[in-house]
């Protein structure tokens, strides 16, 4: 019950595709992600209300004792995989893997705002430790640029 997707707790047997065991995976990846389910309640009458109601919380924002917080792009990638629109959902087990694959791999596609911010700030900081001394000698000659511009400017009137 717990790892149910909306359209099989809504008892529609007959709309059962791959993209319910794809909810099953988010779900799973959920607990082991956020040591808890995505749906809980005191009966399966509350858990199977829950998956068609409720959105579970999110991975980004349980505090866990271990590990601290679940990083952005995995919520994401969770949250895709539990959509509840089974249109939404990765298309496949092997998309799902693959995605999460690049996350592992530090190559996830920028598919959220958070994502494409870290991947910026990577890139400067890398730019600045790799290049320290060319950014400095350039902001310099900018600078100097901007001063004698202003002073010719000035010089005018």
């Amino acid at each position: 019950v717990y790892y149910m997707s909306p359209e099989q707790a809504s008892g529609q047997s007959e709309s059962l595709t791959p993209a319910s065991d794809i909810y099953a995976l988010g779900a799973v990846a959920y607990e082991l992600l956020g040591l808890r389910r995505p749906h809980d309640g005191a009966t399966a009458y509350a858990v199977l209300h829950s998956v068609l109601t409720e959105e579970p919380v999110g991975l980004h924002l349980l505090k866990l004792p271990v590990q601290g917080t679940v990083p952005v792009e995995l919520e994401y990638i969770r949250r895709r995989a539990m959509a509840k629109d089974p249109a939404k959902r990765y298309s496949s087990a092997a998309e799902f893997k693959k995605e999460l694959q690049w996350y592992l791999d530090g190559q996830s596609p920028v598919v959220c705002p958070h994502t494409a911010l870290k991947r910026v700030s990577t890139a400067m900081a890398h730019l600045v430790d790799n290049h320290a001394k060319a950014l400095i000698t350039g902001a310099l000659l900018v600078t100097a640029a901007v001063v004698v511009g202003i002073i010719a400017l000035v010089s005018r009137f």
